[in-house]
Parts: structure tokens; sequence; C-alpha cells
């Protein structure tokens, strides 16, 4: 929906007052709205048009079978649950709504107060509170991956979904050659590392901007695309969000052991290069990305 559409959907007898948030990016998911009743506030996300035909949500749909709108739908049971299992803040779920066609396109929820995170503001508390969040969801075990209400994906698919889902990358670049031959070649080579024996909660857009933080307390505001998955996937996506110091006291602060990468590293950041988790780079960007948890 436009942002019109939005504005209009939250005509309220009860007085009311709209604040339109900007989006950080151009190819934000939602518009965002803060909408205050009285002394309460709460915030209203819409499904952007074309969201669904992001290179990042295609990805998503590819890889663990779901849709932003689809995941949308499922915020009602997903919200609370998630909740349950981690010590930081997350919103609560107050509606979901629906277009004419039936398809959960906008979510309620409530306002958390806080401040964007920066990455040179994040200190060791933060780090702390990041690691024993993610221990928490990772122990959030299935046998098959996808959407976290009723996965889908058998642990022995991963691999062809994997396979296919590489062939999609570009071959504009030395570097993008590069990197996709490489990643094909590892995964025929050792698809079994590719089969873990149980998949956690992960975040695929793992991002520091989907948090906030007050008194130094961290709040997780963006659900849109938690899934059971690979962990493994989500260490080596750590490893170009955290920087050497901070790793360091991730390791520390995580109570269990990190998988092991090596086998995976190089086509989990292939995939997370054509997922443009952080936004449009280039090949050469991800294959020089650090090892921190070797």
């Amino acid at each position: 929906m436009n942002l019109k559409q939005l504005t209009e959907r939250l005509q309220s007898d009860q007085l009311n007052t709209l604040n339109v948030l900007p989006s950080p990016f151009s190819d934000s998911s939602h518009h965002i709205v803060l909408q205050k009743f009285g002394d309460r506030i709460e915030v209203v996300k819409g499904l952007r048009d074309q969201a669904q035909q992001s290179p990042f949500w295609q990805g998503i749909d590819r890889l663990f079978g779901v849709s932003l709108s689809q995941q949308i739908a499922l915020f009602e049971t997903s919200y609370p649950w998630l909740a349950q299992h981690t010590s930081i803040r997350l919103p609560r779920w107050l509606e979901t709504f629906f277009n004419d066609q039936g398809q959960a396109d906008a979510v309620r929820s409530s306002f958390l107060a806080g401040q964007g995170v920066q990455t040179e503001q994040v200190d060791q508390a933060i780090v702390e509170q990041l690691a024993k969040h993610l221990y928490s969801w990772h122990q959030l075990s299935n046998a098959r991956f996808g959407c976290i209400q009723q996965p889908q994906g058998e642990r022995q698919s991963w691999p062809a979904h994997l396979h296919d889902y590489l062939q999609t990358l570009p071959e504009a670049s030395n570097w993008d050659r590069q990197l996709k031959q490489q990643s094909l070649q590892q995964l025929s080579e050792q698809p079994e590392a590719f089969m873990p024996e149980q998949f956690g909660v992960i975040m695929p857009d793992l991002r520091w901007d989907q948090f906030l933080v007050a008194d130094g307390q961290l709040a997780l505001t963006d659900l849109d695309a938690v899934v059971f998955g690979p962990v493994a996937l989500e260490w080596v996506l750590l490893e170009g969000l955290l920087t050497e110091q901070q790793a360091r006291w991730f390791l520390q602060a995580y109570p269990g052991r990190p998988p092991i990468l090596a086998p995976v590293r190089q086509v989990y950041r292939a995939v997370l290069s054509q997922l443009q988790v952080f936004g449009e780079q280039n090949a050469q960007a991800w294959l020089d990305l650090p090892t921190w948890f070797d």
C-alpha cells in the first residue's frame, strides 16, 4: 500500500494524531506511522508497494518458503512467543490489518521508547545483551527450517535450496564469478556440512538498525524476517556486523559454543551478499570480510 492509503485506513472516531516516520532506507519494507491517543502511542507498520519484490524478500521466499505478507499474518502468535524467549524488549502485538484479497499488509504494535543504535556507540554491555538474546533464540530448535509457526523445510533439502539460490547470483564481474563458483563448489563437495541436526530461530537481516536502546537496555523492533534456519548463517552475518573487539565480547558472553564456520562460510557469505543484507555491496566486499569466529 502507499502512505496515503495507510493514513486513510487509520482515520478513527477516537481523537488521535498521526506522525509519519521517515524511512531510513530507500528500500524499506514498510511505512511507519506513530498513532497517538492521548498519552498512549501505538506503532503501525504498513507494507509498501513492491516490498515483497525486493532482493531480500525474494531470497527469503526462495530459501525459507515464506513471504513478508505471510510473516505479518503470523505476528499475533509469533510476537508473544518470541517475547517469552528473550531478555530484551520486544513490541507487543495489538492488531493485524488485511487487504481486500485477505492478505496481511499492516501490523499495529506497542511503542517502545529508545534511540536508534549507532554502530560507533555499541559498547560491551550492548554486545553482551545481543549475545544472550541470540543464544536464547538459537536454543528454540526445530528439525525443519522455514516460518517459525510451522516450518516445512526438510533438513536434507537445505543444500538443494542453497544450490538453487546460488544459481541466481550475478556474474557481472570476476569477483562475482569467483564468489558464485567457489560457493557452488564448496556446497557440492561438503553438502553434509549444510545439514545441521537442528535449526534455530535466526534473523537473516540482523543489523543494528533493527534495535533501539534506552537506559542501556536493548530492544528489538523489527521481527519481520525471523525464521527457523541454520544458526551458522547468523554467525557468518555477525562477522560482517561486529568489529574485532565486539566479536571478542560476543564470544565471551555467548553461553554456548559457536558452530564450525569454515566449511560453510563462503556459501553463507554468498547468500548474504545476494540478499543485500547490508545494502548493495559488491562480491569483493563479502570475500574480504574478516573471520572472527575460527
